[in-house]
């Protein structure tokens, strides 16, 4: 089944930079057979610590273990800064210690060879007289290890560069199973390319950072990990780790963060993939308590919350910054199955798709506590609660809900779409809310006990409950107040149920008119030119954005439409994009426009080429041009295309179309890059 394949595929280029698939790329499949995904990444290590040898400079001796020395700790107290020590192949039974020095030491062949045992008499590695990131430890497997902290690497008060080992089967009775890192500023180590499995300790199963370190985490695998306590795989406390390209997965804790905790810390993550962990509280994926997020483009899919709240990502007392995620699959015992916001936050979700999570209440995002929430150019689909199948806001003092497409969520009994109450104030701005649906009351919005509710610009259509199909304001013992405008509303007035001394201010340029999608029955809610929604919107209006949902202006063509999506010129594709597949190509435009070329570049150029019709982001030579004909009268050009079966999955392949001859008047769309993905169920336009 396609997921939004349209929607999630229009993303502009010129504003959010090139998207990371929406596909869910973790599946099962390919992460529940251990012991071979095991298997092959030590091969793969192996390969990895081969390769990384170009980039450390030798500049000493060479010692090899057992050839020169029988230990490893013996050839560290004989080595210089700058040597470099080759172990050969075997397993090592000892704790080493790092003494400070700047030197190598390096498996010959790789993990899968190569082991440090330490004998659950402490830690494997220690690294606690400032090492720096000359110091390097380079394919090993660590195991064994055993201590109060630190069950296999202790790095205190040191950056060194810890690459391409398998760290496993290590107990931290405190913190830090696998490693633990603290220390301050001087605590700022390089782990990459590692692997931190089935590990167990307090907290910080996998990992642990504390006491103002700053760890940099690239593309580790930090996997099956457990705390007893929070942390799973990853514990921050009162530090500022990042995390790149990493995988945090099947990993648990007793309490809070299955995947990550974070507390008192700055958390940056991008690009990573955070699934399939779980907690028993909070925060299956990750639970952020006191501290700052950044998260941009990580995969956050399949997490559990046990018993509370925050399937993929729990968020308290926090300041955080979510975009251009994906979220899906994750679920919740109680509130907020892909995002859950709690007390005094400054929270920003904005660019992501959200899809197919549960809970009880607040399918997708579950908002709670005296805060100010700002939830812009998202997707929320196909998410489903008890009340509040895409959004539950309870006692939230500013909740702004603009430029996002809420389509195809479900709640058992209340608030198909949003469900809000107890003091919520609400604007939804700009929005698309369309076939959603409530088992009881308000099929698109359920709203009271003294709720403010300010709608403006934009859709309700084909929701449904059996009382308020599009909206239902009550109750009648704490009476809420919705003030409407400028809106397309399903049934008017007659779809919305106003409870006894409720108020609904039914305001002006209010519509009844089919919205005239491009394909709604495939969730392409873009709208066509003859769309009654076209410049039928206002401006100007408090809270109304600059750009629309995928970063094309607002005011397009003289005055705002109503809606998610303003009409204009765009390029975007639906499907999938598989070898020898089909594939649609869409390309928005003034009608009659002609004629249409597309072209496919070899490169993108970034920044982009200035031209007379707008930013040129191909880079040249230019592999192929297509003429497409003109723009037809309701303004949405589709080309049935077939993607070529030279193509391999994982390329990028960028694409820009021209509108008109290349003369004054004509226009370059956005940039279109489609990520080559080898199935067909979903969307790959970004």
């Amino acid at each position: 089944m396609r997921i939004l394949t349209s929607i999630m595929s229009v993303r502009n280029y010129k504003t959010t930079g090139l998207w990371t698939s929406s596909n869910d790329i973790l599946t099962s499949k390919h992460i529940h057979d251990s012991s071979l995904f095991r298997r092959l990444l030590l091969v793969a290590c192996s390969i990895i610590a081969l390769s990384e040898l170009s980039l450390v400079p030798v500049r000493g001796a060479t010692i090899f273990v057992p050839d020169h020395v029988a230990t490893i700790q013996q050839a560290i107290n004989v080595a210089a800064k700058g040597d470099i020590i080759i172990v050969r192949p075997g397993t090592y039974r000892e704790n080493i210690d790092y003494r400070g020095k700047a030197i190598v030491v390096r498996s010959e062949q790789g993990p899968s060879f190569t082991m440090i045992d330490g004998g659950k008499v402490g830690s494997v590695v220690s690294f606690r007289n400032k090492e720096n990131r000359e110091s390097v430890l380079n394919g090993f497997t660590l195991e064994n290890g055993q201590n109060n902290w630190a069950g296999g690497v202790f790095c205190w008060r040191s950056s060194p560069t810890i690459i391409n080992n398998v760290i496993q089967n290590n107990h931290a009775s405190y913190g830090g199973g696998g490693i633990d890192c603290s220390g301050g500023l001087e605590a700022s180590p390089y782990l990459a390319g590692n692997y931190i499995c089935d590990n167990s300790a307090g907290s910080g199963g996998g990992i642990s950072c504390s006491d103002g370190c700053l760890p940099l985490l690239v593309g580790n695998t930090i996997s099956d990990n457990n705390a007893s306590n929070s942390g799973g795989g990853l514990l921050a406390e009162h530090s500022s780790p990042v995390l790149r390209r990493n995988s945090i997965l099947r990993n648990t804790a007793s309490s809070n963060g299955g995947g990550i905790n974070s507390y008192d810390s700055k958390l940056s993550l991008f690009e990573n993939q955070i699934a399939y962990n779980s907690a028993v509280r909070c925060g299956g994926g990750i639970q952020i308590d006191c501290s700052t997020l950044v998260a941009g483009r990580n995969t956050i899919s399949s997490n559990r919350s046990e018993s509370m709240h925050g399937g993929g990502i729990a968020i308290s007392n926090s300041r955080a910054t979510i975009e251009n995620n994906t979220i899906n699959g994750n679920s919740a015992g109680n509130f907020g199955g892909g995002i859950s916001g709690q007390y005094n936050l400054m929270l920003s979700i904005e660019n992501n798709t959200i899809c197919e999570n549960i809970s009880l209440c607040g399918g997708a995002i579950h908002l709670f506590g005296e805060y100010c929430a700002a939830i812009t150019s998202n997707v929320l689909a196909r998410n489903q609660a008890e009340r509040g199948g895409g959004i539950a806001c309870y006692r939230t003092d500013e909740v702004l809900i603009v430029n996002s497409i809420i389509t195809e969520n479900k709640a058992d009994l209340l608030g198909g779409a949003i469900f809000c109450e107890d003091g919520t104030s609400l604007v939804v701005m700009c929005d698309t809310i369309y076939r959603n649906s409530a088992s009881s009351k308000g099929g698109g919005i359920h709203c009271r006990d003294t709720c403010s509710l300010v709608i403006a610009n934009s859709i309700l259509w084909n929701n449904s409950a059996p009382e308020g199909p599009e909206m239902r304001i009550g109750t009648s013992m704490l009476p809420s107040v919705v003030s409407v405008c400028f809106s397309d509303i399903s049934g008017g007035q007659s779809s919305v149920y106003v409870a006894s001394h409720c108020t609904l201010n039914w305001g002006s340029g209010m519509l009844d008119a089919e919205p005239r999608f491009v394909d709604a029955i495939h969730s392409d809610l873009h709208i066509k030119f003859d769309s009654p929604c076209r410049d039928t919107g206002h401006d100007p209006i408090p809270y109304l954005p600059v750009v629309d949902m995928e970063g094309d202006p607002r005011k397009a063509h003289g005055r705002v439409d109503m809606g998610a999506d303003e009409f204009h010129s765009h390029l975007y594709a639906t499907g999938s994009v598989v070898p020898s597949g089909s594939l649609e190509i869409k390309v928005v435009g003034l009608p009659y426009t002609a004629p249409v070329t597309l072209a496919l570049g070899s490169g993108i150029r970034e920044p982009p080429w200035p031209t007379p019709y707008g930013g040129f982001y191909l880079r040249r030579p230019i592999i192929r041009r297509i003429q497409l004909g003109s723009i037809p009268p309701d303004g949405v050009l589709i080309h049935q295309g077939l993607v070529p079966s030279s193509w391999q999955s994982g390329e990028e392949r960028p694409f820009q179309a021209l509108l008109g001859l290349p003369a004054p008047g004509s226009e370059l769309t956005n940039l279109m890059v489609l990520e080559v993905d080898g199935r067909d169920d979903e969307s790959n336009s970004r």
